[in-house]
């Protein structure tokens, strides 16, 4: 079984070359991280600012 590669080149193979087109999947990922991430950020910042009153 071969060992897996470092985390940073893994990512910069995710990444798309100069002029290269990002993978679908790949931004089905990235698309769905910051639509949880803003649907936990939101209510959270709002309910600080309704307590900072």
């Amino acid at each position: 079984m071969p060992s897996p590669q470092p985390l940073e080149d893994e990512i910069a193979a995710s990444r798309p070359g100069p002029g290269g087109r990002i993978n679908p999947a790949t931004f089905e990922v990235r698309l769905r991280r910051w639509a949880l991430l803003l649907l936990v950020a939101v209510p959270a910042v709002w309910f600080l600012a309704q307590q900072l009153r």
